[in-house]
């Protein structure tokens, strides 16, 4: 969740082993406005990912520039792999080069090069065959948050494609949904964008911490339908934030500035304060 695998490498490998996130060996694993990139597979399948024997659910991720000789994004080799608004494109591999074996598609995914998968059922919402122009994919870096993000640079075919499915934050904890007015939405989507990246996004960020005259109030910038919590530590160097006893946490009922209150907090020792967000 809110993750980026990068730069991981295998090499020498006698069975499909990955580079990447790992190999799932049974089980459930979900991936979650996450980005999977730049990871290897010397002699082996699955750049990103092999699945064996498990139950993989991808949403709202991006899989781009992992290489492996099979399956440079995600090979399945006798499991379940769904997936849901993700990116697999811009892999490389000799075979496969995005997706190796059985992928169920739950709709509003852009696919790269579908040779080596096998995908069903049909969505009108998918978009498969996608090249490297259309999808406009800027390279990994610092696009803002605290984790290394793939942009969709303006004229994407993932932007508006999508659709949100309840999460409100993309993985910078920016805003989703941005619906670009310019741009038709997917059918049956809701204007939110295929990946891990919101395309104009707004950042989850704090506008103030002011001192009344005895409470401390935090006003940040919210978006509808998440939860935040306040936390506090009396030096950057305490190990951990705590929670603050008595203050709950807080539902935003609409985007834009809110404000969570620390009663009394002007009259206990000096702090250092943040917003999390919960969900």
């Amino acid at each position: 969740l809110n993750s980026t695998v990068s730069g991981n490498s295998v090499s020498n490998s006698v069975r499909g082993v990955i580079g990447g996130a790992g190999i799932l060996n049974g089980g459930t694993a979900n991936i979650t406005n996450s980005t999977i990139s730049g990871n290897s597979v010397a002699a082996g399948t699955g750049g990103g990912i092999l699945s064996n024997a498990s139950t993989l659910t991808l949403s709202n991720s991006t899989i781009s520039a992992n290489s492996a000789s099979r399956g440079g994004g995600v090979s399945n080799s006798s499991a379940t792999v769904q997936s849901k608004n993700t990116i697999i494109a811009l892999n490389n591999a000799p075979n496969a080069p995005d997706f190796n074996g059985a992928l169920t598609s739950n709709g509003f995914n852009v696919v790269g090069n579908s040779s080596g998968a096998t995908i069903a059922p049909a969505q009108f919402s998918d978009s498969i065959g996608v090249t490297s122009a259309q999808l406009n994919l800027g390279p990994l870096q610092n696009n803002g948050g605290t984790t290394q993000t793939h942009a969709l640079l303006l004229g994407s075919v993932a932007i508006d494609q999508g659709i949100a499915s309840g999460s409100v934050l993309d993985q910078r904890a920016f805003t989703r949904t941005v619906d670009q007015i310019n741009i038709a939405n997917g059918p049956g989507g809701d204007g939110s964008d295929i990946g891990a990246f919101e395309f104009g996004g707004l950042p989850f960020r704090v506008i103030s911490i002011v001192r009344n005259s005895s409470d401390i109030v935090v006003t940040f910038e919210a978006v509808a339908g998440a939860i935040y919590r306040l936390e506090r530590k009396l030096a950057l160097t305490d190990p951990s934030w705590q929670s603050i006893s008595g203050v709950n946490e807080l539902l935003a009922s609409s985007s834009g500035p809110a404000s969570i209150t620390h009663p009394g907090g002007a009259n206990v020792a000096k702090a250092f304060y943040r917003v999390v967000l919960v969900q």
